[in-house]
């Protein structure tokens, strides 16, 4: 089974941390892990602090909560984005203004950023979609810089292993069960700004952690996740995900409340010490899975480029996803997984996942449509795979 959405990250080693943890309830909400984690990440962000939450929908809403916006304040993000992003927005009663995406890297056109800025823009987020670096960056920097906007880099798909990142705002991350590093459930605020630090930390210090059962199923995820994937060519793991599912075992990523696009206070709380030992086993080896992360992306930009003459500005990098788009893609979609390759549709829809209220969310159908046009064609491919399963996936384009 190879599968661009479900527990892309997840391996034995995950697996087993994971199941010993479950055999530590001392364990599971305070302890240490939680600081050495922190001391891990600032390692790739120097002279910033880091704060952690249970997500990363919740870490922005903290972030823009200890902003102390004006209500009605517009915050500019990127249509072809989730709802993770949005939600947080909404439920502080700021709006969203959506922007339309280039067609490189599938962030934000600066064109159209400028038609839609006014004198209510407070807060630009940027979205390094699949971790590409969009090529207007430092040009949307600037804009921001020069409009008095509070800037955020959206880094829930990623970020690079070997570069030193500086922020002159904040930045947010995201450590979900599909993200490039995987605690199940988690997120991070990273910044250096200090002068909303003491409003932030006092947010953070105030939230409650997860009830148990929710952390017995986060520990409980890595290990019923790989043994899926082991038997699911054999119909037993197809069986079990189905009852796990049905029957509660696995948490999903969007709760009922999130689709009907309202935000989940349950999701709103701070990150247990569980998640921290799940997270300090994917630090540590991250550079490795760096490495085959960069290793996919080029042959696929190799061997895919004789196929597609038009492919994303992916420059070899560590992606989270590969893009690439096509006219058939539900269709093919349905074919290669008889082959048990699942690939991915981030996103299908201009704020994803597909029936999301794009009404409630101040969506105005034709605003963004590059963005529009894209989630018709857009086809992930997974990047975090062996040689011999690349193989697999790029046969498939070849035929």
């Amino acid at each position: 089974m190879i599968s661009t959405d479900f527990a892309p990250n997840e391996k034995m080693d995950d697996a087993i941390v994971s199941f010993k943890t479950l055999f530590q309830p001392w364990k599971w909400r305070r302890g240490r892990e939680l600081t050495r984690a922190k001391n891990r990440m600032k390692s790739f962000f120097p002279d910033h602090e880091v704060f952690f939450f249970l997500s990363g929908r919740s870490a922005l809403y903290n972030l823009l909560q200890a902003l102390h916006l004006p209500k009605g304040s517009e915050v500019l993000v990127q249509a072809f984005t989730c709802e993770a992003v949005v939600l947080p927005i909404l439920a502080l009663g700021l709006k969203p203004v959506y922007v339309d995406v280039e067609s490189k890297t599938l962030s934000m056109d600066l064109d159209d950023l400028k038609k839609k800025l006014s004198n209510k823009s407070k807060v630009l987020i940027v979205q390094r979609t699949f971790g590409m670096e969009p090529i207007f960056l430092k040009e949307i920097q600037e804009e921001a810089k020069k409009n008095k906007m509070f800037y955020i880099e959206d880094l829930a798909h990623g970020f690079a292993d070997t570069n030193k990142t500086s922020l002159n705002g904040a930045a947010v991350l995201s450590f979900g069960r599909t993200k490039t590093l995987s605690s199940v459930f988690g997120g991070a605020i990273i910044t250096k700004n200090k002068s909303f630090m003491k409003s932030l930390k006092s947010l953070q210090t105030s939230m409650d952690l997860p009830p148990i059962p929710f952390i017995f199923k986060i520990l409980l995820y890595k290990p019923l996740s790989v043994f899926i994937k082991k038997t699911y060519p054999f119909l037993l793991g197809k069986i079990i995900h189905k009852i796990s599912v049905s029957i509660g075992l696995i948490t999903p990523e969007i709760s009922i409340r999130e689709k009907r696009g309202e935000f989940d206070p349950l999701l709103n709380r701070g990150l247990p010490n569980a998640c921290a030992i799940l997270l300090l086993n994917q630090l540590g080896k991250f550079q490795k899975i760096s490495t085959k992360r960069r290793e996919s992306v080029k042959e696929y930009e190799e061997k895919l480029g004789v196929i597609f003459k038009n492919l994303f500005h992916t420059q070899s990098a560590p992606l989270l996803r590969f893009p690439v788009a096509v006219e058939n893609r539900d269709e093919m979609v349905k074919k290669v997984a008889k082959k048990q390759i699942f690939l991915g549709v981030w996103y299908n829809q201009v704020i994803a996942p597909k029936g999301f209220n794009l009404n409630k969310a101040g969506y105005i159908p034709g605003s963004c449509k590059k963005a529009e046009e894209v989630c018709n064609q857009i086809l992930n491919l997974p990047t975090n795979v062996s040689k011999k399963e690349r193989a697999r996936v790029i046969q498939l384009f070849q035929q």
